[in-house]
This record gives structure tokens, sequence and C-alpha cells, in this order.
């Protein structure tokens, strides 16, 4: 009988020492891809719904797998050794599914800053805000590319994970500090100068019109 709140699976599971080790790096990468997934839900405020269900299916596998370590026609599962792989790649693509959820997140954001203030005008105030968008120009890159070669796929969403980290790291320094605040400002300065200017050329015109029916 295994102790309470033990980590890994009971030495009693009819399973080979290699099968067992298997089981409990998917059962560690699980918790990894569990922790990095409500990181980017609470960063983008939205369930990353393709990478739940990638986990969901990965957990079903996971428990046919401790339930009956044998397949057969009646359970409606793979061999073990065949399982072990499907469960892996199940977490594989919850992987892949975070990083392109967060990309798009980052692009949108971004796209909605430079709009609004300018690339030019937010990496004056804030240097790294220029690596942000090289990281995000080369993160789209590395996605198009995993799609016109498979082969690359592995190697592209292990350097495109890497790029999300250090994308969030700018992103929040950024967020947190006083730039965007001070630029809001900047912004609607500009507006207001711009209404005046407006309202000016109108009020010439108007006078200039009233005046000239009058004559």
């Amino acid at each position: 009988m295994p102790n309470e709140g033990a980590v890994g699976l009971s030495a009693a599971a009819s399973l080979t020492s290699e099968q067992k080790a298997k089981i409990d790096e998917i059962l560690e990468r699980w918790n990894s891809v569990q922790g990095r997934l409500k990181r980017a839900e609470q960063i983008s405020q939205v369930a990353v719904i393709p990478a739940v269900n990638e986990l969901r299916y990965a957990g079903r596998m996971l428990v046919g797998m401790l339930t009956h370590t044998v397949g057969t026609r009646e359970n409606g599962l793979p061999a073990i050794d065949d399982a072990i792989i499907i469960a892996s790649q199940y977490l594989t693509n919850a992987q892949h599914d975070i990083s392109d959820a967060l990309l798009y997140f980052y692009q949108k954001k971004v796209d909605d800053l430079n709009l609004r203030y300018g690339q030019a005008a937010i990496t004056k105030e804030f240097a790294a805000y220029k690596e942000v968008n090289l990281f995000l120009k080369e993160a789209r890159q590395l996605v198009i590319n995993s799609r016109a070669d498979m082969g690359a796929r592995k190697d592209n969403y292990a350097k495109l994970e890497e790029l999300s980290e250090k994308i969030s790291e700018n992103y929040f320094v950024l967020i947190d500090s006083e730039v965007l605040f001070a630029l809001e400002v900047e912004h609607y300065r500009s507006r207001i100068l711009i209404w005046k200017i407006v309202s000016s050329g109108l009020a010439i015109l108007s006078a200039g019109l009233i005046f000239f029916l009058a004559s």
C-alpha cells in the first residue's frame, strides 16, 4: 500500500521500472505545463482552451495507464508503451498551445501600443521595448517555420518558449513603470491641442462666413 501523499507510482504497480520512470517523468512535465498554463491565463485573463484540452487528453491517457496496464479491445487503450508516448505528445501539444496563446496576446498588445503611441515614442522612454518588438518578430517567424518544416518544430517551439519568457519579463516591466502613464498624458495633451486648433479654425471660418453673408 503506497504511503499517503507519496509522489510517483506505487512499487506494486505491474509496470517495468523503465515504464514507471517514464510515467513519473510525464507527471513532472504535467505539473510544469499546468503551472505555465496558469501563468498564461493570469497574463491574458483568458483560458487557453486548446492547452486545457490537451492536458485533459493526457490525463485520461494517464488514468488509463495506471488502472489498466495492458491495453485491450475491451478497455480501448493502447499498449502501455504506446500510451506513454501518446500522453507525452499531448503535453508537448499543450506547451505549444500556451506559447501560441502568449504570442497572440503580446502581439495584439504591442500592436495596440504602437498604434496609440508609436513604437519610437515608447522606445525613447523604455529602451527594452525595441527588444520586445524584435522578439515578437522572431517568434512569428519561428511559428511560420514550424508549419513549413515539421522537423524543426521541436527546436523552434523550445526557442519560442524562451522568447515568450523574455517578452513577458520586459512587457511587465513596461506595464509596471510610469512610461505608459506619461505617454497617455502626452497623448491626451496632443488631442486637446489638436481640438483647440480645430476649434479655432472653425471659429475663424464661421466668423468669416458670417462676415461674408452680412456684406
